[in-house]
């Protein structure tokens, strides 16, 4: 004869089906932990975003307004004041050169071509085509040149003075370099200055 087990309880079977099987008791569960948002982690994400944020502020800035302007203005070339041209002075390669010039560009009496040939050589590009069109018969008779004043600007610009019988004349000169050739840039009319200042 079997004996029967005695009738469970609705509660009962719940706690039965509740309780694990092997006897064991569970382990209590353990919920995730969530970093704080000052983390190392978090910190240095914000502080890459702040200072990529002010990179590229400046660098837009820049691009927007360009650079500051310098406080220093540019300098005018050095040029001496006139100085007169005494006999040793005369044979110096600056004068001796703008006194050619002037003398060649006063040949008042030859035809274009000829005159057009002796001067062109002389001139630097800009003298070029600043008397390519010129027309000799209509250039002041000078008479006799005479250097008389020079204006240096270092050991590559200078202007020389002329008196003439049409009045005090000039010849704008320079070079790239103390070793290089002169070329003449213009004639200088009476009341007028040099190119150089």
């Amino acid at each position: 004869m079997t004996t029967e087990d005695p009738p469970t309880t609705a509660e009962e079977s719940e706690e039965s089906a509740q309780e694990p099987r092997g006897g064991s008791s569970p382990s209590p569960a353990t919920p995730p932990t969530k970093e704080p948002f000052w983390s190392t982690g978090a910190v240095r994400t914000i502080l890459l975003s702040v200072v990529g944020v002010a990179v590229a502020g400046t660098v837009l800035g820049l691009v927007l307004t360009g650079p500051e302007p310098s406080s220093e203005a540019p300098q005018p070339p050095d040029v001496a004041s006139p100085t007169a041209i005494d006999e040793e002075a005369r044979d110096d390669d600056v004068v001796v050169f703008a006194t050619e010039v002037l003398q060649t560009w006063g040949q008042s009496d030859l035809e274009y071509r000829a005159w057009w040939a002796e001067l062109k050589p002389m001139l630097s590009p800009g003298g070029r085509q600043a008397y390519a069109f010129t027309e000799p018969s209509k250039i002041p008779e000078l008479g006799e040149v005479r250097p008389v004043e020079i204006s240096r600007g270092g050991d590559t610009t200078a202007t020389v003075f002329f008196a003439t019988d049409a009045g005090r004349f000039g010849v704008d000169v320079s070079r790239r370099s103390a070793e290089d050739p002169w070329q003449a840039h213009r004639v200088v009319f009476p009341e007028q200055g040099s190119v150089f200042g």
